[in-house]
């Protein structure tokens, strides 16, 4: 392994966990957002 292999390697995986925690986090965001629509709709009836 040469050094450069390792830090493309490294950088591949730092890409790919950026990647997972953005999607979690609009994931999340999508979730909640469903979730107040339902609630408001909830307070409605």
């Amino acid at each position: 392994m040469t050094a450069t292999t390792n830090l493309n390697l490294f950088l591949m995986r730092l890409l790919i966990q950026s990647t997972a925690i953005l999607t979690n986090f609009t994931d999340s965001a999508i979730e909640a957002q469903e979730l107040k629509k339902y609630c408001i709709s909830f307070d409605k009836k």
